[in-house]
């Protein structure tokens, strides 16, 4: 933002002053070969909306992701995205031999292979903007209560990353805001059984533990609020105010919240224990083979995962020792 301010006070592009602040993006978009014509379209789009006034090439390169007023204006972006993936559609679209999918990290890559809900298919990568923008229309949709066509949007990235938990907590979101809550729990339930990451098993047990306060299962919100906190500590000023909340309700409290009680209580309602056995084997399984292999940067990732699930100094030590390539 300063370099761009520095570059109007000196007469390079005085209208990239035009946009207010907060809607200047800074992070290194690319500029197209020739942006001119969607310079001219998202210009239509603004001046429509009445959002800013006309931004030039310059500025378009910190507006070409919208995601800064989405919230403040979810009718722009959502025009300007549907314009984007109108193209696309069917360009990664499944076949009976060929899928499509993104993957955010190689442990990612590792659990759906071992998971293989695919097997026999060949794997093609998607482009990770492609599922960004889904994921964006999907938002921009729920803002403007057109459910259906978010909740479409959220499960067309639910096929494309079927290993992370961002498209799944995205298309909870979209069910929640269409009160379809039953469906949005089963789908939590979902992500529980195959999260393997700490903020997915942390995030993914926070918002279970909204949707039992709203069942009135306080008990098990609660013990929901503190499985999370055994994988994101540092969620403790959010979860703490509303634990607080529930108190002052009157709600009664876990008489024994230690972790073996507090898992009990979970599987007695049918909530999954996250990260499963499965979930575990094919961590150690895969961490162990990458290390045997000498593949140092799949084992990173691995050991990185497991340091934050876990908080084990043990594993933090391996990952110190291993370098970026294998002594020869």
């Amino acid at each position: 933002i300063r370099k761009y301010r520095t570059m109007a006070k000196n007469g390079a592009d005085r209208k990239i002053l035009s946009a207010p602040p907060s809607f200047i993006f800074p992070t290194k978009s690319e500029i197209p070969d020739n942006p001119q014509p969607v310079v001219f379209l998202v210009n239509d789009i603004l001046q429509t909306q009445k959002v800013v006034e006309p931004v030039t090439d310059r500025a378009f390169a910190h507006l070409i992701r919208p995601s800064v007023f989405i919230a403040q204006h979810p009718a722009a972006p959502e025009l300007l995205l549907a314009a984007a993936l109108a193209p696309l559609e069917g360009t990664y679209e499944d076949s009976r031999s060929v899928v499509w999918r993104v993957f955010t990290s190689y442990v990612d890559r590792v659990v759906y292979n071992r998971l293989a809900p695919d097997a026999g298919k060949t794997v093609l990568l998607a482009p990770t903007s492609y599922l960004e923008a889904l994921l964006m229309h999907a938002l921009c949709l729920t803002l403007l209560d057109r459910h259906d066509e978010a909740i479409r949007a959220a499960r067309r990235a639910c096929t494309l990353a079927p290993a992370g938990g961002q498209a799944q907590l995205a298309l909870i979101q979209c069910l929640e805001a269409a009160d379809r809550s039953l469906e949005a729990m089963d789908e939590l339930c979902s992500l529980l059984e195959h999260a393997h990451d700490a903020v997915g098993i942390g995030l993914g047990y926070y918002r279970m533990a909204f949707f039992q306060w709203q069942l009135g299962e306080v008990k098990v919100a609660q013990a929901c609020y503190l499985r999370a906190l055994r994988y994101m500590p540092e969620a403790l000023a959010v979860v703490g105010p509303e634990l607080q909340v529930m108190a002052l309700q009157g709600a009664e409290r876990l008489d024994d919240i230690s972790d073996p009680a507090v898992d009990e209580l979970l599987e007695e309602h049918g909530i999954p224990l996250a990260p499963t056995p499965e979930i575990r084997d094919i961590f150690f399984e895969g961490m162990s083979a990458a290390l045997d292999a000498e593949v140092f940067p799949v084992a990173k990732s691995f050991l990185i995962a497991l340091g934050a699930m876990h908080r084990n100094d043990v594993f933090y030590g391996v990952l110190r020792s291993l370098e970026d390539e294998p002594d020869r």
